[in-house]
């Protein structure tokens, strides 16, 4: 058996690793100590430099450190140097840090060769050799890391580094700092001095005084206190405005406005407070000591309106502030304050006006007096505050507008109802009827018209009504003018009276009784175009043609939707069953075919009405009984002075009074009248039922519904497609009647140039 050559290298080499790590364990525990004191040491000097602390807080803190560092020496230095460290734990330490050991350290230390137990000792001797020579190749320096150990003293080196910079840069406050440290009590330098202030400009809510030191507020109760602090030398984080409402103390941090300068507003204060502020390394401002009182409020608002005289009208009073009145009404505003007042004023916002308030007389309560402005209403709306300053200083908190809405005189409105469009074309010798109406707001002074023949002519004024200065009372706001005229009666004192050709231009417009101006309403304008007696006729001829081919297109369309509903009463079965979709279809579409001729109905009753108004009017019907329809037409538009032109109630009129007797014999009035009346009592009659009878049947239920509906639609419909076919023939006589009647013209016109010539020729030969 071979003995181990080096056995001894081994205890030798863990002996010294030992004596190294005791040692790392000395300076890494002595480097964290210092570090954490050191730490702690610096931020107590921060937090008293700061805060200034107490000095029970400060011996509190010197004793925390001093128990710090005796558990710092015992835990980080003293107990890891008087921990056994075995051979084993230093073969374990190594084979940890170099892997390539493969256990053959910890088992070269464990076996014993003198101790085998039966183990065989070469082997382990063998075992030990090469444990040894491996040990050989490891440097043991690299088993212990330095790096934690490195970080531990350079952290405490970077404490005692600005520990060291702190005592540099403030000598001064460190040696301060170092005398707390232990206990005394001196007092560092200042560097922060604050600056309360409470702005003067902010309105009337509140006023300040000076009272020694400290400032003495008195504001509006509810309102707004804005508090400014000014800081001079170095600007701290934070400057904290402290507010005391009793016993009750608050802390506000204040928002920064540019550098320097701070600001906070208390909402809406209802209690007294009193308050500061505090930042950096000063210990606190002066006090602002703030006494609350009521502020000067307007109740019981009340407008009073006073017209304008021409109005006629009444005073007005209502509750409120809201101003709706006629320009240069006379307005007044009265109230009553909540706190004696030392002066007022109405502030009005867009014109800037200003009005003093005054006491309003016999308006004394005990609620107090009552207080007035006058002024006159604008012709612009406004919106005017209420001012106020009380006895105790302070004036009314965010006094609220009220708006002036003047609600302008309006200019007459006048409206033309005749001559309308069918009474735009008439023979020099016609007379027409001017009728009108014009309304005002308070009052109507005249009705003037202006008449001139085309554009170029300078207008002939003629008064049509006229307010006498004589007359008493108010003005009529409403005045009807009914008046027949001729156009050489409205062209006068011009160079030729009217004739054919000439276009007739008119307007009418009505004037007021607005003080001081009279306002006169936008001109009604209308013209007339004066023809030659046949040129009108052929033109009401042309209009007839065309209503005779309205009809026509009515007569084709009715027979059409008749068949339409004979094919749908033709193909229902009596039953109970429900109409189908397709007999819905068909009834749409026959309320849709209705409703086409309702419209044709319409245009010929309008045409027939128009050609009447012409004929009557133009004096082309002989007849001797013309003048009592022309009696009868304005004795019903006086009595319906807002009805239009073409109005079908005359035409009933005018029928009930032909019917009766009243209304002598008529000729081409008669005949136009009599298919006027057709096509009214077909459209406001027959059509009409038509269209219930199948609002009927699109509520029927069953078929037999069904077709009883369908049955009365077809009825109806019959009997509006003979009106039509009445019309048709009868307008087809009036057509023929006037070829003849034109023929006639012709023939006699021909025959009188033909005498005209004989008798020319005959004083020739005789001469």
């Amino acid at each position: 058996m071979t003995e181990p050559r080096n056995p001894s290298h081994i205890a030798d080499a863990l002996g010294v690793l030992r004596q190294r790590l005791r040692r790392r364990f000395m300076v890494h525990g002595a480097g964290s100590l210092l570090a954490a004191l050191i730490g702690l040491l610096i931020a107590h000097y921060a937090i008293d430099r700061l805060l200034v602390l107490p000095s029970p807080i400060r011996i509190i803190a010197l004793l925390g450190l001093a128990v710090l560092a005796v558990q710092g020496l015992r835990r980080r230095i003293l107990y890891p140097l008087r921990r056994s460290l075995s051979t084993d734990d230093m073969a374990l330490l190594v084979e940890r840090n170099h892997p390539r050991l493969r256990q053959e350290l910890i088992s070269a230390v464990q076996l014993d060769a003198g101790d085998a137990r039966g183990d065989s000792t070469q082997l382990i001797a063998e075992v030990a050799d090469r444990a040894a020579a491996s040990l050989r190749t490891v440097d043991l320096r690299s088993t212990l890391e330095a790096k934690r150990t490195v970080r531990v003293w350079g952290m405490a080196a970077l404490c005692t580094a600005l520990l060291a910079g702190a005592a540099i840069v403030g000598p001064e406050s460190f040696s301060i700092w170092s005398q707390r440290l232990v206990g005394f009590s001196p007092t560092y330098p200042r560097r922060t001095f604050l600056t309360i202030q409470i702005p003067t400009d902010q309105g009337s809510n509140y006023h300040v005084r000076k009272d020694g030191d400290d400032l003495r507020v008195a504001m509006a109760r509810g309102t707004d206190l804005p508090v400014n602090v000014d800081v001079e030398g170095l600007v701290p984080n934070m400057v904290e405005l402290v507010t005391r409402v009793g016993s009750s103390e608050r802390r506000i941090a204040m928002a920064r406005r540019g550098k320097g300068h701070h600001r906070y507003v208390l909402r809406r204060l209802l209690h007294p407070v009193d308050l500061w502020a505090e930042g950096g390394d000063d210990p606190g401002t002066s006090h602002v000591v703030v006494e609350v009182l009521d502020p000067p409020v307007a109740t019981d608002l009340a407008v009073r309106i006073e017209p304008p005289e021409y109005t006629g009208l009444p005073s007005l009073d209502h509750e409120g502030g809201l101003v709706e009145a006629l320009p240069a009404s006379r307005i007044t505003i009265s109230f009553r304050s909540t706190e004696p007042l030392a002066s007022g004023q109405l502030h009005f916002q867009a014109s800037g006006l200003r009005v003093p308030l005054t006491i309003a007389s016999g308006g004394g309560s005990d609620a107090g007096p009552r207080w007035k402005a006058e002024f006159s209403m604008p012709e612009k709306a406004d919106r005017y505050r209420i001012r106020l300053m009380a006895k105790n200083g302070l004036g009314q908190p965010a006094p609220g507008l009220h708006s002036l809405v003047p609600t302008p005189d309006r200019a007459p409105r006048l409206r033309v109802y005749m001559p309308g469009p069918s009474l735009q074309a008439l023979t020099p010798k016609a007379a027409f009827p001017l009728r009108l109406l014009a309304e005002d707001d308070y009052g109507l002074t005249s009705i003037t018209l202006r008449a001139r023949i085309g554009n170029k002519d300078k207008p002939t004024e003629h008064s049509l009504w006229k307010l006498e200065p004589s007359a008493t009372g108010r003005p009529p706001l409403k005045h009807g003018f009914l008046q027949l005229f001729a156009p050489k009666d409205l062209i006068a004192g011009t160079d030729r009276p009217p004739r054919e050709g000439d276009r007739l231009t008119f307007d009418v417009a009505a004037s007021d009784n607005c003080h001081p101006d009279a306002q006169q309403g936008t001109p009604r304008a209308f013209r007339i175009d004066l023809l030659a007696v046949d040129e009108l006729r052929r033109r009401l001829q042309a209009r007839l043609r065309g209503t005779r081919r309205t009809v026509e297109r009515a007569v084709k369309v009715q027979e059409e939707h008749e068949a339409r509903v004979d094919a749908v009463i033709a193909s229902l079965d009596d039953g109970d069953a429900a109409p189908s979709s397709n007999h819905k279809h068909a009834l749409a579409a026959a309320e849709a075919g209705q409703q086409r001729v309702r419209g044709f109905l319409m245009q010929i009753r309008t045409d027939l009405a128009a050609v009447l108004d012409a004929h009557l009017f133009n004096g082309l019907d002989p007849s001797p009984a013309l003048a009592d329809v022309v009696r009868l037409y304005m004795k019903h538009f006086a009595d319906h002075p807002t009805e239009p032109a073409g109005d079908p109630a005359f035409y009933l009129v005018l029928d009930a009074g032909r019917k009766s007797g009243a209304i002598g014999r008529l000729d081409l009035i008669g005949r136009i009248a009599d298919m006027h009346m057709i096509a009214h009592r077909s459209l406001e009659e027959r059509l009409r039922a038509a269209l219930r009878s199948l609002a009927g049947a699109s509520t029927a239920y069953t078929l037999s519904r069904f077709r009883q509906a369908l049955v009365g639609v077809q009825q109806q419909q019959s009997a509006v497609l003979e009106d039509l076919r009445e019309l048709l023939r009868l307008l087809e006589d009036w057509n023929d009647y006037q070829d003849v009647v034109r023929m006639t013209r012709r023939l006699l016109g021909a025959e009188r140039d033909l005498l005209e010539r004989v008798r020319s020729g005959n004083g020739k030969e005789q001469k």
